[in-house]
């Protein structure tokens, strides 16, 4: 699966930076939105990085962390100042009682 032609732009550039440092990668600082791509481990796919030990999103406009899957060689990991929340369960209020089981 090709990256929609608004994402692909900015990961041509990243291709040649591949091809020197595949240990590596630094995205920060680009206003990406979404990393999906790197999701992409098929062989033919210029993001199977099986080497791939330090990712770098920091300052982007990432929402969720993506990119991660299938790597397992991945040791370190930077996504601050983007825009990732923790969601908190809710806790149920002290009037919601579960149904009995019986």
């Amino acid at each position: 699966m090709r990256p929609p032609s608004s994402l692909a732009r900015p990961f041509q550039k990243l291709a040649l930076t591949l091809a020197l440092s595949n240990r590596s990668l630094d995205l920060s600082f680009n206003l990406l939105r979404s990393v999906a791509p790197l999701d992409d481990a098929s062989p033919d796919s210029p993001f199977a990085l099986k080497h791939l030990t330090h990712l770098y999103l920091i300052q982007n406009k990432l929402t969720k962390i993506e990119g991660v899957r299938h790597r397992d060689s991945l040791t370190y990991l930077e996504y601050g100042g983007n825009r990732i929340r923790v969601r908190r369960r809710a806790r149920p209020s002290p009037s919601f009682s579960a149904p009995s089981r019986r």
